[in-house]
């Protein structure tokens, strides 16, 4: 993904968390998720990921 697309990817997933009701927010987030490790197709590829997001947001 080029630095441009990326942009539009960030742009286009903040205005849909903005025009959903914000209890939904969530969902959204874990769908779309879901939507892109599906996409993924490699499951150790997604669980990299999922381990290099939550890195420094531990609950304490």
């Amino acid at each position: 993904m080029t630095s441009d697309e990326f942009e539009t990817f960030y742009e286009a997933m903040a205005e849909a968390i903005d025009a959903i009701a914000p209890e939904y927010t969530e969902v959204f987030l874990a769908k779309l998720c879901l939507a892109l490790g599906q996409e993924i197709g490699e499951g150790e590829k997604a669980l990299a990921l999922i381990a290099d997001c939550r890195k420094d947001l531990a609950r304490e």
